[in-house]
């Protein structure tokens, strides 16, 4: 199934809590492929976690998905 289908189900078992998505930097850089990824945003915040090989670029992902702005935090 599709990452957004699967928060949509967590979702609609716990409305009321923060929903987080944990992501390698190496995956963080495929977002604007991901199915649904402004839905997706929607439903959560994602958070990047660094990885040794990979770098991350947030400005560059934000301009390609602008909703993803207040949506992604980096980790290191």
């Amino acid at each position: 199934s599709y990452t957004v289908d699967t928060l949509r189900h967590v979702r609609a078992q716990i409305p009321d809590v923060d929903l987080w998505l944990i992501t390698g930097a190496d995956a963080a850089m495929t977002l604007p492929r991901w199915h649904e990824i402004e839905q997706l945003l929607a439903l959560c915040r994602i958070a990047v976690v660094e990885r040794p090989g990979y770098s991350f670029n947030r400005d560059a992902l934000v301009r390609q998905i602008p909703a993803a702005h207040n949506r992604i935090e980096t980790f290191v």
